[in-house]
């Protein structure tokens, strides 16, 4: 008689190499899921940043459009629209806590009088920083790891 079917130490054996192909795995996998997320949410504000400028650029409403950063959360400037980051996003550095864009120039305003905006995004071990200069160019420097 011919017997179908595992043996419990068959069975043990298959259930202690996927916990360890998944304890090895799971690093990846995890700093994956967090840069995409920080991915995602730097597209976010850029198009919100981009978006303000557009508006100014425009003078539509015949005021200066903006955004103004804090911690977890961007508040568009006039309307005062709260946008929240993704829980595990948030904003590490900036330079300044809001800027304006000028009516019909488009031109950047800053609130400290730097020249240029600095904002550092960061999530778990990656950020990546949003620029814009004087002259109203926005750049994106690539994701890359944060030392802590």
């Amino acid at each position: 008689m011919k017997c179908f079917g595992f043996t419990v130490v068959e069975l043990l054996v298959v259930v202690v190499l996927v916990g360890f192909l998944f304890t090895i795995s799971s690093p990846f996998l995890f700093g994956a899921l967090e840069k995409q997320r920080l991915l995602s949410e730097t597209e976010k504000i850029l198009s919100l940043i981009t978006t303000a400028q557009a508006d100014s650029k425009a003078a539509e409403n015949a005021v200066e459009h903006g955004l103004e950063f804090d911690g977890d959360q961007l508040k568009t400037i006039p309307a005062q629209k709260v946008i929240k980051l993704d829980h595990s996003v948030f904003i590490l550095q900036t330079n300044s806590p809001q800027i304006v864009f000028e009516k019909l120039t488009g031109l950047p305003r800053l609130s400290t009088g730097a020249k240029q905006l600095e904002l550092t995004i960061a999530s778990g071990q990656f950020k990546t920083t949003i620029t814009v200069n004087q002259n109203g160019l926005i750049e994106e420097t690539p994701i890359e790891k944060r030392t802590r």
